[in-house]
């Protein structure tokens, strides 16, 4: 069976965001592929995208000629469905969202063509990535996210009680696109030198993405359909800060859900209290943001380079844990209109969480993701988090992750759009990783058989010198030692055997079904190699070591002590 190689969803290489500047990825929607800019959602299945009624003037208060670009659409002020011929209405439902952080509302569904771009078009049409005809488009028309936010879940989307839609996840699975529903997704970082921009890969991770000493751990998902992607917080401290080093901002676990749909941090109000005293930002009642109280105090900070260490996993084990570092540039955001003010302002990416007694309200946002790799494989229901890295220039090193029922199929490299090299298959069901065991067989078994190879290539060296010892040494036939040991005529390839195709070329670039390879010159004729000279002199072992006055008599040493 063919498997679908994993889809490298290319970055718009754009920067934006009304509460941070983020890396957004190229949606086309409808018959004449209007493209819209998303964020990608670790949450949830849906597609939400801003319709024009979201840039009313009661929600923007400015102009909203520049509300559109602002939201993400490249022209006009959304998703206008009016323009296109193939969306079938559906009718006016709730968004499932975070209702308890308040993401929640009312939308316009209905069923449209929708295609993962890079912002390219081909043949006038803009659908050149991979297709989803008949996709449910969420359309947002009032309060809700700025941006739209492409929905990583793999369930349905029900609109009554009756009718549900699959999300692209699955979508995208059930047209065997991808090779599972699974995806390993960083938010970028905008303050990185160079900028970083956004990864994200479907049915399987980008490993040049990972800090090689990132633990390996693997979590299970929550028990919880809806909200798998819970770990626990075993601690949070933070070194050079205004109060000094070693401070603990969070010392009793707590669990919390991993959320890309918002930039927050929700925690407890202890937390942030700890957040205020250590880095001197404080709580704003109108916006409830938590802003830096002085350009002073925010440039200090800028200075002494303060570092939050996030450590998650169920236990103090540190196998089974892992510790994600933050500089202070992942907290220093931006916050602008239509929601807070038009002029920009710094504030730290926190949230008191609504209510202590309900857990489920703790989030990891955004502004996490953009230090945090998370890998999520929704087939063998397991997630795993890592120190993310930033190869400049970019690297790409995909490895897909296999549903069962291609576990014992060969990937085949022939689809996806700019997919860089297939390196490895998952072929077992206990998650994407090989475990520390495994690793450890491989390396001892590796320095086992490189001994051993050394050791065979000594034995035959000294058996050919004739240094083994008894009975090892080989026999000297009458009239060998006068024969040359590098006798011999010009030696001619016999062979006209080709060398194999390299497989280490083949490149994928952005359209779907083309593949380009690279293969190796093909050797036409091996080098000759020159006669061997009649004889050559070596000097015992015994004799190492002579001084120069030895030396001076080496004619006389060789003719009474060396043998030819």
């Amino acid at each position: 069976m063919a498997i679908p190689a994993p889809y490298v969803f290319p970055p718009s290489l754009v920067w934006e965001g009304n509460d941070g500047v983020w890396s957004t990825f190229y949606l086309s929607v409808g018959s004449k592929g209007q493209w819209i800019r998303v964020l990608p959602d670790t949450y949830s299945p849906q597609l939400l995208l801003p319709l024009p009624e979201s840039c009313d003037e009661t929600r923007t208060n400015i102009n909203t000629l520049e509300c559109g670009s602002r939201s993400g659409v490249s022209s006009g002020d959304g998703f206008d469905y009016s323009e296109s011929s193939t969306w079938d209405a559906i009718g006016d439902f709730l968004v499932g969202g975070r209702e308890d952080i308040g993401y929640t509302g009312s939308s316009l569904f209905g069923l449209d063509n929708i295609g993962l771009d890079n912002g390219t078009l081909i043949n006038g049409s803009g659908l050149t990535g991979l297709q989803l005809p008949d996709h449910l488009v969420a359309g947002v028309t009032g309060p809700g996210p700025f941006l739209g936010l492409f929905g990583l879940g793999p369930g349905s989307i029900p609109t009554d009680d009756s009718t549900s839609y699959p999300g692209a996840m699955q979508d995208l699975m059930d047209r065997s696109e991808i090779p599972s529903r699974s995806f390993g997704y960083t938010a970028g970082a905008y303050y990185r030198v160079p900028r970083s921009f956004g990864s994200l890969t479907l049915g399987g991770y980008d490993a040049s993405r990972i800090e090689p000493s990132s633990s390996d751990a693997t979590f299970p998902f929550d028990v919880d359909d809806w909200q798998p992607l819970q770990i626990g917080i075993q601690r949070i401290t933070a070194n050079a800060t205004l109060q000094g080093d070693n401070i603990t901002l969070l010392d009793s676990p707590i669990q919390a859900l991993i959320d890309s749909s918002t930039p927050y941090l929700w925690l407890p109000g202890s937390v942030c209290d700890a957040f205020t005293n250590a880095f001197n930002v404080t709580h704003n009642v109108t916006t409830d943001l938590y802003s830096v109280n002085h350009w002073a105090t925010q440039q200090l900070l800028r200075d002494i380079k303060p570092t939050i260490t996030i450590e998650l996993g169920y236990s103090n084990d540190p196998a089974g844990t892992v510790k994600i570092e933050l500089p202070y540039d992942a907290f220093d955001l931006q916050a602008t209109w239509p929601d807070y003010h038009e002029d920009p302002v710094n504030y730290f990416p926190i949230r008191r969480a609504p209510d202590d007694s309900m857990p489920y309200t703790y989030t990891l946002g955004r502004a996490f993701l953009q230090e945090a790799y998370i890998i999520a494989d929704y087939e063998h229901k397991n997630f795993s988090i890592h120190q993310a890295r930033f190869p400049a220039p970019p690297e790409r090193d995909i490895v897909p992750i296999l549903a069962d029922k291609y576990l014992n199929s060969t990937i085949v490299n022939t689809t996806g759009t700019d997919n860089g090299t297939v390196t490895s298959t998952q072929s077992q069901q206990e998650g994407h990783k090989m475990s520390a065991g495994a690793i450890a067989g491989i390396v001892v078994g590796s320095l086992v058989g490189v001994a051993l190879l050394v050791a065979l290539w000594w034995f035959i060296r000294q058996w050919r010198r004739g240094a083994l010892p008894y009975p090892f040494r080989k026999r000297a036939e009458p009239g060998e030692h006068q024969a040359s040991r590098f006798s011999g005529a010009t030696v001619a390839p016999t062979s006209t055997a080709q060398r194999p195709f390299s497989d280490q070329g083949t490149m994928k670039y952005c359209y779907r079904g083309e593949e380009e390879t690279r293969y190796e010159m093909v050797e036409a004729q091996s080098p000759r190699e020159m006669a061997g000279t009649p004889a050559r002199y070596e000097v015992d072992g015994h004799m190492s070591g002579l001084s120069a006055a030895d030396l001076a008599q080496l004619p006389e040493l060789v003719n009474s002590g060396a043998r030819r």
